[in-house]
């Protein structure tokens, strides 16, 4: 409804735990996975789909983006 305006409105679930680097370099999270970094979405890739979202020509908007590790079954 926003669209006629110029207004990009999109939906963005993350379907995964959001892990994040602690001060002894461990991970805070850790799922079903073959290494850490194969199941967690890290808070900087997620920054970068936004920005990338917030960059797309209005003649390409896209308007939803699940983000999930690739070893998610779905």
């Amino acid at each position: 409804e926003l669209m006629p305006e110029g207004i990009h409105v999109a939906n963005v679930p993350i379907d995964a735990a959001i892990g994040w680097t602690q001060e002894d370099g461990s991970r805070a999270h850790r799922l079903a996975g073959t290494a850490v970094d194969d199941n967690m979405a890290d808070p900087d890739r997620i920054a970068e789909t936004y920005l990338q979202l917030h960059r797309q020509h209005r003649s390409t908007w896209a308007f939803e983006v699940v983000l999930r590790p690739w070893v998610e079954k779905w």
